[in-house]
């Protein structure tokens, strides 16, 4: 499976320029899912905190027929083709951080849906990485010095596919995870980078939200509508690494998002949408803009 190069040259032209995303209200304070204890079968608990941490829930498989797949690189087909001002993952931090989150954001959604038992729809999220974004990551990999991971990667894909025990595959995203962060590391990123990183995956969360649910609010994807909690999660993630004064204003962005997931299994309908997330994006590049 290929990815889609209009949709990556689309994100990766915003990185290089900052186009101004769509515009959109601030909703202020902090959401929060669900319990620990899973009281309710159909709750997330601990919405966007940490690596993919969990929730409860009953779940059923993911639509993945209508999935759109991304990638990591630029300049081949659709808008913007060959254009000189599409990021480079290999030149491009932001680029870069937003390529590995991408594939980060499909874990997490992968390995919460493994920990309710939903190993099918878990699967579809485990290969994505590998099969959509990886290979397009490894120039970038070998310009700045990162060793790959794509043993580890393939080790947790066999896991799920396998039917593992959820110890051993939560011993193999953790090992997958380590090895991640040493590639992330190895760019040096700075506080503007992991922003604009943030930003970008905002956007393409939105877009993967818009896909997920109709006009009528009923779904369609319930394998995109995870792809975009997987996303918010990492631009959350990317937000508390850059840290500073700025950070506590993003994460309220990111936070009050919460509610567009009440649990990771997408109900059959919803009243939210898409413009939520695209108003967030928008207001998080203004934020971004005074990050130095």
């Amino acid at each position: 499976m290929r990815f889609h190069a209009r949709r990556w040259t689309r994100l990766s032209v915003a990185l290089a320029t900052g186009t101004a995303l769509a515009a959109g209200p601030l909703a202020g304070g902090l959401a929060e899912a669900g319990d620990a204890g899973g009281s309710a079968p159909m709750r997330l608990a601990g919405l966007f905190g940490g690596e993919g941490d969990g929730g409860e829930g009953v779940s059923r498989p993911a639509d993945g027929g209508g999935h759109r797949s991304h990638g990591a690189g630029a300049g081949e087909g659709g808008e913007g083709e060959g254009s000189s001002s599409a990021a480079d993952p290999a030149t491009d931090t932001a680029a870069y951080l937003t390529g590995l989150s991408l594939m980060r954001g499909h874990l997490r959604a992968g390995i919460e849906l493994y920990r309710l038992g939903a190993a099918e729809a878990a699967l579809t999220h485990m290969k994505h990485p590998r099969d959509e974004i990886y290979t397009d990551l490894e120039p970038a990999f070998a310009a700045r010095g990162a060793a790959g991971f794509a043993d580890a990667l393939e080790a947790l894909a066999s896991g799920v596919r396998d039917g593992a025990p959820l110890a051993e595959v939560e011993a193999a995203y953790a090992q997958l995870l380590s090895a991640m962060d040493a590639a992330e590391a190895a760019a040096a990123p700075g506080r503007a980078d992991r922003f604009r990183s943030a930003t970008a995956l905002l956007r393409s969360a939105a877009e993967e939200y818009a896909v997920a649910y109709d006009d009528a609010g009923m779904l369609r994807d319930a394998h995109e509508y995870q792809d975009a909690y997987g996303f918010t999660g990492e631009a959350r993630r990317q937000i508390e690494a850059a840290g500073g004064p700025e950070a506590d204003e993003a994460l309220a962005v990111v936070s009050a998002l919460a509610p567009l997931w009440p649990a990771l299994v997408p109900p059959d309908r919803l009243e939210t949408d898409a413009s939520q997330l695209f108003g967030a994006a928008a207001k998080l590049e203004i934020i971004a803009l005074g990050v130095s």
